[in-house]
């Protein structure tokens, strides 16, 4: 995969998939909008919140490891 199909997946789930799923009532989800997601899915894979770890703005700097 490529460093630009990973930025593209990232904000295609962020900004997508997971709102669309959050609107179903059976998974209750806590959360429902693209920007949380995002925060998360960047401090998670950050092990850490994302801006110690990232340049802003964060998805530029997304890499494969």
């Amino acid at each position: 995969m490529v460093l630009n199909d990973v930025i593209i997946n990232y904000m295609k789930f962020t900004k997508e998939v997971m709102p669309s799923m959050a609107i179903d009532k059976q998974l209750n989800w806590p959360v429902k909008y693209d920007l949380f997601f995002q925060l998360i899915v960047l401090d998670n894979i950050c092990n850490g919140c994302w801006y110690n770890h990232l340049k802003r703005p964060a998805y530029k700097h997304l890499s494969k490891n």
